[in-house]
């Protein structure tokens, strides 16, 4: 898997106490992503990666804005809902989005945790 993406893949064993579950490529040649779940259930936690600006959201004509967020010095966009969070930073030249049904904090941590 880390050699069928452009960039250097961050897969930690674990995120916010879930382990790797699961790894997939996904996406088609040169616009590949990496798509991670850590945990089994609800509770579980999505990680995508992929190499910045592959996607349009947040800043532009047109485009989603998210309230800002620090995500261990790196700056990101976090929404929040009843249901769960979605949180989006970049670093490196790759960009990481972090989705569960899960608290504000435990997608935070596990953003952080990349």
């Amino acid at each position: 898997t880390r050699r069928a993406v452009p960039f250097a893949l961050s897969a930690p064993a674990s995120l916010q106490g879930r382990r790797l579950s699961d790894i997939h490529v996904v996406g088609r040649p040169g616009r590949r992503a990496a798509l991670r779940t850590y945990g089994n259930d609800l509770g579980g936690l999505l990680v995508i990666e992929h190499r910045a600006g592959a996607t349009a959201v947040g800043g532009g004509r047109g485009e989603l804005r998210l309230p800002r967020v620090d995500v261990g010095g790196a700056s990101g966009q976090a929404l929040t809902t009843p249901l769960g969070t979605f949180v989006r930073f970049s670093r490196g030249g790759v960009e990481f989005d972090v989705v569960g049904l899960v608290p504000r904090s435990v997608a935070l941590g596990a953003a952080r945790g990349l």
